[in-house]
């Protein structure tokens, strides 16, 4: 047995099994005279949580080896050198139902069956056609309406109750960016996703080297850890009813390392919430427009008509009620004025109208609308 073997084995035995299954047990390795220990491993997140959480191991392992390299890919094959890195291919094909109907568990859970870029948010369908990230604004000293199983404006035949404090489209960005963070990681589904708060405060378009950003930025990602969700979906005919509970976020950790300008963080999703809806409810928020545009309810309309391919008309009073916007009726319709011309403006819409109480509109690429009546 080589003696990276024997270390890995103690480390297995004396690491946490979550430790273990996430960062150790992915990690290949090849060992070559000249160029001593090379670890291959299939992503980046990978690589750095093996830094933090098993250092002892890998300073071991240097001792012995003289030096220790790290890589993402497979290993080479037989013969080859270590220069000849293969780049690690992707996984067979599978059926979105065969991946997400896997068992979750630590380290062997299921991957989300699509490659999700960096460049775009994540948001799930049932969230976005609702009243949970409403198009209100509070002050940094303004206290928060606190809810108790609280009955949400949402779409037909979806019922979404809340438990915790109100929260805003400010907190469904942050939301939106922890989703992408999952979702591009190549991690399992529910796997801890490594993050630094100023990094997370970069990504959302804010200013990361004040206080206010950061704070603001932490506070939103305990205000969604302490958010409780209970979402039943009905079937068409209603056959079928679909269900989940639990918090936004299911987990974070933070750690605040010597030196450093910020927190180390890490945070986990509940695997539940994509295995019972399908990949299908994940959809792509382009973050450029997200972060251009100002309105807090463009914000609200830019994710849920992202939802939408060809949206259908929708009163008035409806979508004030879903936004959950506190202007009155006359005052609301100005709002929709002012943010649909800002999508437009973004090229998010190509255009729209308001009939009487109706609101169509046309996203860019889209069907022309109907004749006005």
């Amino acid at each position: 047995m080589s003696r990276w073997k024997e270390l890995k084995e103690a480390a297995c035995l004396s690491g946490s099994q979550e430790d273990v299954a996430t960062c150790l047990a992915p990690v290949q390795s090849w060992e070559d005279a000249t160029s001593g220990l090379t670890l291959y491993a299939p992503n980046p997140f990978v690589i750095e949580l093996l830094r933090e959480r098993f250092t002892p191991l890998l300073r071991e392992a240097k001792e012995h080896y003289g030096k220790v390299t790290l890589l993402v890919g497979d290993p080479p094959r037989e013969g080859d050198t270590v220069t000849a890195v293969r780049v690690q291919s992707p996984p067979p094909a599978r059926s979105p139902v065969e991946v997400l109907n896997r068992p979750a568990t630590i380290g062997e859970g299921p991957r989300f069956p699509v490659v999700w870029p960096h460049s775009q948010y994540a948001v799930i369908s049932h969230l976005a056609r609702s009243s949970l990230f409403s198009a209100t604004r509070f002050g940094p000293k303004t206290p928060r309406p606190y809810f108790k199983n609280h009955l949400l404006v949402s779409a037909e035949g979806v019922e979404i109750r809340t438990t915790g404090e109100q929260l805003t489209v400010d907190d469904g960005e942050v939301h939106m960016q922890v989703m992408n963070y999952q979702l591009a990681s190549g991690l399992p589904l529910g796997a801890d996703v490594p993050i630094t708060l100023a990094g997370l405060t970069f990504d959302l378009g804010k200013n990361s080297d004040g206080g206010k950003g950061l704070n603001q930025t932490r506070e939103s990602l305990y205000r969604l850890r302490g958010t409780e969700i209970s979402i039943k979906v009905a079937s068409r005919g209603g056959q079928e009813l679909r269900s989940f509970t639990g918090n936004l976020l299911n987990h974070i950790g933070a750690r605040m390392r010597r030196g450093a300008r910020d927190a180390a963080y890490s945070f986990s999703l509940r695997p539940e919430i994509f295995q019972l809806f399908g990949v299908d409810t994940v959809y792509r928020i382009d973050r450029r427009i997200s972060r251009a545009l100002r309105a807090k309810l463009a914000q609200w309309l830019h994710r849920y008509y992202s939802t939408h391919q060809h949206p259908y008309p929708m009163k008035l009073e409806t979508l004030q009620r879903m936004c959950g916007a506190k202007a009155s009726p006359k005052k609301f319709r100005e709002q929709m004025r002012e943010a649909l011309n800002e999508l437009v403006d973004h090229q998010f819409l190509a255009e729209w109208r308001i009939d009487e109480d109706l609101v169509f509109v046309r996203r860019a690429g889209g069907i022309a609308l109907p004749p006005s009546t």
